[in-house]
């Protein structure tokens, strides 16, 4: 059996990358082919969920007090924010090296932006392989040109891959600067079957609407395009179509404006009865199970779009931004509807779509479902991680 350290800081929140972990490590097969560990956060929702997955043995990784302090994504820091996130970085990578000494790992797999950067500053060693496993597009949209050009060095000098969750992404890791022959791309995947429409009622049962439910389900962030999504409930309700639209999600420290502006929006322009704001849930499949359409409306390239395949398996109809890794998901017409990103009135003409033919909307869903079962699943991302790390040489 080969020997696996997943990587990951975060302690406050699970994003997509937390839970893609998480779900990899649920796969019964990972404690039949792995022995797994994680460095991880002393607590935390990741290190909680972690403990709950089969023959998983956890390490203290403390590196995330440090890195919480200092963001990649958008960084366009002063040199002493720049010096502090340095010195961050050294210090969890010595606190690895102990926890590469006492597990002895055949493949060390880091699963944030910041774990990369550590893991790379580990001594180099023969009998452990270091891979990225890329949730972000290194574009100019999220990276200044240091951080993408010091990526770009890093990962070609110190890791033996980068796995890429689109291959949006791995274009971009490329255009950096990887050597193509360094990264291969594994997309997505969630646990199909839990995501099977069970059944609905408690959403509606919390809002106390009856008209269908559009769903917008995120962080609250400009780039995500919640503004956007607000335009098109306007359209809506002043073309007199009977919808309801749920905002699912909140906004972390720096848009805590963005998201009070959300809510000015929405008084200002009386939208009150066709709105309603709620925070993360934790169950998200009953909240998608209630949705007949969920919309996403990033204004930016999606590194991957992991809720538009969750609303897919879930039997809801999506209508997406056509940029970056979602191209690859949704077939236009067949399993959603792809528009151009921040294209209102298409958004809106999409919606009248999707509600308008009951007979195209039964078949829309049958397909979308059938193509997260046959293309998005963890079984499928498991046997493709295991055939990378198994292809490793004793």
């Amino acid at each position: 059996m080969k020997r696996v350290l997943f990587v990951d800081h975060v302690d406050l929140i699970l994003g997509g990358a937390e839970i893609n972990l998480i779900e990899l490590l649920s796969v019964p097969e990972a404690s039949g082919r792995w022995e797994v560990g994680c460095a991880c956060a002393p607590s935390g929702p990741l290190r909680d969920a972690l403990g709950k997955c089969p023959r998983v043995q956890l390490f203290r990784y403390t590196a995330s007090v440090e890195f919480n302090r200092f963001r990649l994504v958008g960084c366009r820091g002063s040199l002493s924010k720049i010096w502090s996130g340095w010195r961050s970085v050294r210090r969890a990578a010595a606190e690895l090296e102990d926890i590469r000494a006492a597990f002895r790992p055949d493949a060390l797999v880091s699963c944030a932006n910041k774990d990369h950067f550590a893991s790379a500053f580990l001594r180099s060693s023969e009998s452990t392989r270091a891979f990225w496993w890329v949730n972000d597009l290194l574009t100019p949209d999220f990276f200044s040109w240091p951080a993408r050009r010091l990526f770009s060095l890093m990962a070609t000098r110190r890791a033996t891959g980068l796995v890429a969750v689109s291959r949006a992404v791995a274009q971009a890791l490329v255009d950096a600067g990887v050597p193509s022959r360094n990264v291969r791309t594994i997309p997505n995947g969630i646990p199909v079957e839990s995501y099977s429409r069970p059944a609905s009622g408690r959403l509606r049962s919390k809002i106390g609407a009856g008209n269908p439910l559009v769903g917008v389900l995120g962080r609250f962030t400009p780039w995500k395009g919640q503004h956007v999504a607000l335009d098109i409930v306007r359209q809506c309700v002043s073309r007199g179509q009977a919808v309801h639209f749920v905002f699912v999600g909140r906004a972390f420290n720096e848009d805590q404006e963005y998201e009070a502006e959300l809510h000015k929006f929405v008084a200002r322009h009386n939208l009150s009865s066709s709105v309603t704001f709620m925070p993360f849930q934790s169950d998200v499949a009953s909240v998608l199970a209630d949705l007949d359409i969920v919309l996403h409306t990033s204004v930016k390239p999606e590194p991957f779009g992991r809720v538009i395949i969750e609303a897919m398996a879930a039997g809801a109809i999506v209508i997406a931004a056509a940029a970056g890794g979602v191209k690859e998901i949704i077939e236009s017409g067949s399993t959603g509807f792809l528009v151009d990103p921040g294209d209102v009135p298409a958004y809106v003409d999409a919606i009248q779509q999707a509600l308008g033919n009951p007979a195209r909307r039964r078949a829309m869903i049958a397909a979308a479902k059938l193509a997260v079962k046959s293309q998005f699943s963890v079984e499928r991302v498991f046997e493709q991680f295991d055939e990378l790390i198994t292809s490793l040489k004793p």
